[in-house]
């Protein structure tokens, strides 16, 4: 245990001896490096905050700043719900003092029904993407139906083939029932001729 907070506490020396000589290194790099004199111009940064400043005569329409008449107050900041709802508000109160000034003073706030926002791209790269819009859907709408086809004509053989086999099962109910009824009318010894409807069935009962 000793040995082991030996060595723990030389390798703390260690590594504070070498954060205190970065630090020392750093210090010595940034006094090697030339000074810039500290200009504190008042006069100019004066003349640069009038240059950028908003002139006070200027129409209430072109800031469109809005100020709430009482501060926001939350309830509890760390209700997500709670704040949101405040900022919402807020918010709210802010566009209905807007609007109200806006009618006030006849200016016009909604978009109208007739406006047509200026398109970033031109009309011939619109038409471009018009053209393969449609041309793809053409295409989806070809494939669609090729398909509807063909599930249309596997249906169709599948039909054909069930119709088939019942009217081979039909043929062969009825060969059979002929087959049986000869053969009865020679064990009765009977020797007038067969009545091969009333055999088979009567009419709609599935023969072809």
């Amino acid at each position: 245990m000793s040995a082991h907070r030996r060595r723990d506490s030389e390798s703390g020396s260690d590594s504070e001896n070498s954060s205190l000589e970065d630090e020392e290194a750093a210090v010595a790099a940034a006094s090697d490096r030339p000074q810039r004199a500290r200009i504190n111009n008042t006069e100019a940064l004066q003349e640069a905050l009038e240059e950028i400043a908003v002139p006070e005569d200027l129409p209430w329409d072109e800031l469109l700043v809005v100020t709430g008449e009482a501060p926001t107050e939350v309830g509890n900041v760390d209700d997500d719900l709670e704040r949101e709802l405040a900022f919402y508000n807020q918010a709210l109160g802010a566009a209905r003092v807007a609007i109200a000034r806006m009618e006030a003073a006849g200016v016009a706030w909604q978009r109208p029904t007739d406006y047509y926002a200026e398109m970033v791209k031109s009309d011939e790269h619109m038409l471009k993407v018009r053209e393969q819009l449609a041309f793809e859907q053409k295409s989806i709408s070809e494939a669609t139906e090729r398909r509807k086809q063909r599930d249309a004509k596997k249906f169709g053989k599948q039909v054909m083939s069930e119709v088939r086999k019942e009217r081979a099962a039909s043929k062969r109910q009825a060969v059979d029932s002929m087959t049986k009824l000869r053969k009865q009318r020679e064990k009765s010894g009977y020797a007038g001729e067969v009545d091969v409807e009333a055999a088979m069935g009567p009419p709609g009962d599935g023969r072809a």
